[in-house]
């Protein structure tokens, strides 16, 4: 018969090496688990999280999906949708522009020539003295 303790046990914190092999096991379970994966598989994100990442209103997020320009979702269920965390940044990262000033806008506009000054107005005259 074991005698009841009376000292409440305290939940002990791994060190760093415990922690260490933990997380090299773990490497090494998704690696089986996915082979040629490095890191975790994706995530699904749901359209608040992406609403989050994008830094816009859940609404705007659903005006984003509704247009032609959008990450490839995931139907989770009949009324759940959900966007790949890759899908998401390499979707971001496929709308980054240079900032105005930049110097890679600099190179963008040198190679689109653009007429220099005010356009000259057309006269409606030319028409009228074509026809006798």
């Amino acid at each position: 018969m074991t005698k009841p303790s009376t000292r409440k046990e305290v939940k002990r914190r791994p060190n760093q090496t415990e922690a260490k092999a933990v997380a090299l096991e773990t490497q090494a379970l998704l690696k089986q688990a996915w082979p040629g994966a490095e890191h975790a598989p994706d995530r699904i994100l749901e359209y608040s999280e992406c609403a989050y990442r994008y830094n816009a209103s859940l609404r705007t997020w659903m005006r984003v999906m509704a247009g032609d320009d959008r990450p490839p979702y995931i139907e989770i269920s009949p009324r759940r949708r959900g966007v790949l965390e890759s899908d998401f940044y390499a979707w971001l990262t496929s709308r980054r522009r240079p900032a105005p000033g930049s110097l890679e806008q600099r190179d963008a506009d040198a190679l689109i020539k653009r007429p220099r000054g005010r356009p000259r107005k057309q006269s409606g005259l030319t028409s009228m003295r074509s026809e006798p």
